[in-house]
């Protein structure tokens, strides 16, 4: 199967009718607009085809002579080419078999008998619509591998506490694997501290900007039970048509526990230094006080 999303893709239009006149007439029709057509006069020669290439635009006749209607094409493009936009042609409208036509995917739902011009504006609409979403595709197939290089532990939320998203580096930080977190309680890998019952604040902070979380540590046991502190940055996610409907937490954590360690051991040290130097200094006065005495 080809890539989906070629740069061609969008002209290619695949047409399933079992009437070799429907064929013919739409076929001449978008042609002329410019599209490139291939036909197909059964569901499992359509399906073949779909196998084998990725259409901009699928149009199917419901109502086709034989055991599996057109319907199957529909489930099958959604199945095979989520962004293939498809349009069911019927001679014997419904509001039932609309509905079930646009839950299985479809795009648009059409009458016979034809109207040309209407179809070509369909078909025209169907493209545009494929190539907005082919754009929305490549740019969310960017924001994952963004996602994904972020250092660190990063994650994202939901309103009801579960984490919806996390960056395979940082699963595998505290020992576990992406699919194992998704949909758990952001509370799952709290450590419990009745003396800092805010902890959590980092999966579920709302504000943004400067007023967000900024370098709150927080521990988090990892799956074999190990605690490790992390220094957490997260701001609140809000509907982008909405700003004011807020829609999760995303936060960014570094494991900073070999680091806090050097840091104890460290003001141990200079804490021992500072005691052998007033040692030293109240050993030395006592010597004195000696040779005075």
């Amino acid at each position: 199967m080809e890539p989906q999303g070629q740069a061609d893709d969008s002209r290619s239009v695949l047409v399933v009718d079992d009437e070799e006149t429907i064929l013919e007439v739409v076929s001449a029709a978008l042609e002329l607009s410019g599209y490139q057509i291939d036909t197909a006069s059964s569901v499992a020669l359509a399906i073949e085809k779909l196998e084998q290439k990725c259409f901009g635009v699928v149009i199917v006749d419901k109502n086709l002579a034989e055991e599996q209607t057109g319907l199957h094409v529909v489930r099958e493009v959604t199945r095979l080419h989520p962004l293939t936009k498809t349009i069911v042609l019927t001679g014997y409208p419904s509001m039932a078999s609309a509905i079930e036509s646009v839950e299985l995917g479809a795009f648009d739902y059409l009458t016979k008998p034809l109207q040309l011009d209407r179809l070509r504006e369909r078909v025209d609409a169907a493209r545009d619509a494929f190539l907005s979403d082919q754009q929305l595709s490549a740019a969310a197939s960017r924001h994952d591998s963004l996602f994904e290089l972020i250092p660190g532990v990063a994650w994202v939320v939901g309103l009801d506490g579960r984490i919806q998203r996390i960056n395979g580096r940082g699963a595998q930080t505290i020992g576990y694997q992406p699919s194992e977190l998704i949909g758990r309680m952001h509370s799952d890998l709290i450590v419990d501290d009745p003396r800092d019952p805010s902890e959590d604040w980092a999966f579920v902070e709302r504000r943004t900007g400067d007023r967000a979380t900024k370098k709150k540590l927080t521990r988090l046991r990892s799956k074999d039970g190990d605690v490790r502190l992390f220094e957490v940055h997260s701001v609140g996610t809000y509907d982008p048509l909405d700003p004011g409907v807020r829609t999760g937490t995303i936060g960014v954590a570094h494991d900073v526990t070999e680091l806090a360690e050097f840091h104890r051991r460290l003001r141990e040290s200079n804490k021992t230094e500072a005691l052998g130097q007033l040692v030293g200094e109240v050993v030395h006065d006592f010597r004195s006080l000696l040779t005075v005495i």
